[in-house]
């Protein structure tokens, strides 16, 4: 029961206790372990397995036709460190397979070039990435088994070299262990300028193998069950976006002059402070307004300074230009509006939107030249519903996903995705385009985007208080949320900066048990992501290079502060700076 254990270092002592102390019965469940998630336990089963000696090669050998590639690689290895006579052969076929493989994925990458555009293609990019430096990887500890461990470290750390010379004689190195040809397939891998074409030429004269075409690489990576069910959900997903990008965008309508209210017009009415010069013109202006006076046209000579009366002639000549501009008004208010058409009827939630021809008119349509020549609609919906059909759960709901974003509505809920917002790999894809995430690999933000808590916070609402508990932090999805300062007056707060969408805070207080500096406060109606500090811990205590990936980033985020004070701290004289050291000495 101890190898399901949540705790990857429980389930490693379960394995070397049942090897050590279980009776026959007992052991013949180690090879269970070959498909943990945790490449540790993997290898721990391994070694526990081959410490048995003779009496693994029953327990094991079953597992060499295992229905997964992973069982059947760790069969072979745990094998062939038993008798590497007999079934050391086993791991050349897996090292040629593991290469195959590298090989296959890099003209997928070559192929989905043009569509990086689209965010679910670019994660399909990195995972496939990621997936040919683990099958490196892996080549090198299957060549354990049948090699000295410690001279294979050696090799493979000279080819990570950046010493040319220290690679070349790496290569040949490795060319004694293996073969040239094998040295020559493993050896450009290792080398970041290497050509992506020439690559491609290499499988081409080894194995005849052909570049596949843009659709070729998406129906592959969809349709092969041979692939890890990750793989086929990123790609299922991806070929979503792309049919989405089929579909007309609806044209912009230009915007119609507001016509002013009842209400504005007897504002207007109202108000009877205003001055002549302020009073904005009417439709009908009186003949006294129009015309100059007799008054006006005297001579200079003539005029005679105002007399008493004149007061009470200027307000007669207001009140009728009031008159004349109530009479105006009242008319736009009496004016019959122009009726408005009936609504539409809304579309049920999720149903597909037809498009007359007459609304076809009155779209904008044109398929972005990339997709328009490298797909059909036509097409993407036949891998679709090829992909509604997989025996895996992830890969059918992303594809009910992608037929509903291509019908413009939502996908049903289910009992994986109902009450969330995000959808698991939705999550990955936005982490993704995070700067504190943008080190990590599309497996290590899998894990993270499952123990990511989403938060609605409405505006003017707190996340958190100046003096709560830290150990939280926070992306902004979208949103804008405030970061901010009591300061020494009561009442008053200083304004430390605003973060937007695709942006994080309360990084400062994730690793420590310190109280929050500064409040975070939602401006506008805010979604977030929050990640607490103990899963980011597990994550940092399984692959120690992630550490190193978020100290760079802290770090950077520090020199960032460390600019900011130094833009807001008034600058003074160096002179008058060794004058206060001086008085302070």
């Amino acid at each position: 029961a101890r190898l399901d254990d949540p705790v990857e270092r429980v389930r490693q002592a379960a394995l070397l206790i049942i090897a050590a102390l279980g009776t026959p019965g007992d052991q013949a469940i180690l090879p269970q372990a070959f498909r943990d998630s945790s490449q540790a336990v993997r290898v721990t089963a391994v070694n526990a397995l081959v410490g048995l000696g003779k009496a693994a090669v029953p327990i094991v050998h079953p597992q060499l036709d295992a229905p997964l590639p992973q069982p059947r690689k760790l069969a072979a290895m745990t094998l062939s460190r038993v008798n590497v006579r007999e079934y050391g052969p086993l791991i050349n076929t897996h090292v040629t397979a593991n290469l195959l493989n590298i090989f296959r994925h890099q003209g997928y990458l070559l192929a989905l070039q043009p569509l990086t555009n689209f965010a679910g293609v670019a994660v399909l990019c990195s995972a496939l990435r990621e997936e040919n430096d683990r099958l490196l990887q892996e080549i090198f500890y299957l060549l354990t088994a049948v090699h000295n461990p410690a001279d294979v470290r050696i090799i493979h750390e000279a080819l990570i070299s950046r010493d040319e010379r220290t690679r070349a004689n790496a290569v040949e190195a490795l060319e004694a262990i293996t073969s040239p040809q094998t040295a020559g397939l493993i050896a450009p891998l290792f080398s970041p300028d290497f050509p992506q074409a020439e690559l491609l030429q290499l499988s081409q004269e080894m194995w005849e193998m052909q570049p596949p075409t843009t659709r070729e690489a998406m129906e592959s990576l969809i349709t092969d069950h041979a692939l890890d069910p990750w793989l086929r959900t990123i790609a299922t997903y991806a070929l979503g976006e792309i049919g989405a990008a089929f579909i007309p965008k609806p044209k912009p309508q230009p915007e119609k002059p507001q016509r002013r209210t009842p209400a504005d017009l007897l504002a207007a009415l109202s108000d009877d402070n205003a001055s002549p010069a302020a009073e904005p013109p009417t439709a009908i202006e009186t003949p006294a307004a129009a015309e100059p006076s007799a008054a006006s046209e005297t001579p200079a000579a003539s005029q005679t300074p105002a007399s008493d009366d004149q007061p009470v002639d200027e307000r007669q000549k207001r009140r009728e230009r009031r008159r004349q501009r109530a009479a105006s008004l009242l008319d736009a208010l009496s004016a019959d509006p122009t009726p408005s058409p009936p609504a539409a009827p809304e579309a049920p939630p999720g149903a597909a939107t037809a498009v007359s021809p007459t609304a076809a008119m009155d779209t904008i349509y044109t398929p972005p030249p990339t997709v328009n020549r490298l797909f059909n609609l036509p097409d993407v919906m036949r891998l679709l519903q090829a992909a509604l059909q997989d025996s895996d759960d992830t890969v059918r709901l992303a594809a009910a996903h992608a037929q509903a974003a291509i019908a413009g509505g939502a996908p049903a809920p289910t009992a994986q995705k109902e009450g969330t917002l995000l959808s698991v790999l939705e999550r990955i894809i936005f982490l993704k385009e995070v700067l504190f995430f943008r080190g990590m690999t599309v497996d290590q933000l899998k894990v993270l985007a499952n123990v990511c808590e989403e938060h609605l916070f409405s505006a003017d609402t707190a996340v958190y208080r100046e003096g709560d508990a830290g150990g939280v932090l926070y992306v902004v999805v979208n949103g804008r949320v405030a970061i901010e300062r009591a300061g020494q007056r009561k009442g008053s707060v200083t304004r430390l900066g605003t973060v937007e969408a695709n942006a994080y805070f309360g990084e400062m207080d994730l690793f420590t048990n310190s109280p929050r500096t500064a409040s975070a406060i939602a401006l506008q109606d805010t979604l977030t992501l929050s990640l607490r500090r103990e899963p980011l811990l597990a994550l940092m205590r399984q692959q120690p290079d992630l550490s190193l990936e978020l100290i760079n980033v802290l770090s950077e985020r520090l020199n960032d502060a460390t600019d900011q004070i130094a833009r807001l701290t008034r600058s003074t004289p160096r002179e008058l700076h060794k004058l206060f050291d001086e008085l302070e000495a």
